[in-house]
């Protein structure tokens, strides 16, 4: 009776373990300062497992910032997707910025062209006097 016991008792902390090992599955995230745990990252970066009594964590997008327990320094993940995303978004910005100045430019492309050609033309004289 007791070894029927046993074996399931093994049996059952067998079980566990592997469980265990699946939801603990993934990489080690530790401090880039001092190395001390923070939790375990899953493969594809869904799911973070952590243990602690005072949870602090900052998400914005695809990045997530967590205090270390050891010595206090913030450690981010960033999603690449997210970085890809918000390169991108700043390019639209930008353009979205800048674009009422380019389009005042080339409503005035001709005058500007004329400006710099008698600049450059002011310029070529002035070097033939002063050659002379």
């Amino acid at each position: 009776m007791d070894l029927k016991k046993a074996e399931k008792t093994i049996q059952k902390k067998a079980e566990t373990r592997i469980q265990r090992e699946q939801f603990y599955a993934g990489t080690r995230w530790e401090c880039k300062s001092c190395g001390f745990f923070l939790g375990y990252i899953s493969e594809d970066k869904t799911t973070i497992r952590m243990k602690a009594k005072d949870f602090f964590i900052t998400v914005e997008g695809g990045k997530i910032q967590h205090p270390c327990r050891g010595c206090g320094e913030f450690n981010e993940i960033v999603d690449d997707g997210y970085l890809l995303w918000q390169s991108e978004k700043k390019m639209l910005d930008e353009y979205l910025v800048n674009r009422p100045l380019f389009l005042e430019f080339l409503k005035q492309r001709d005058n500007f062209i004329k400006f710099l050609s008698f600049k450059m033309k002011k310029k070529s004289e002035e070097k033939k006097v002063s050659k002379k």
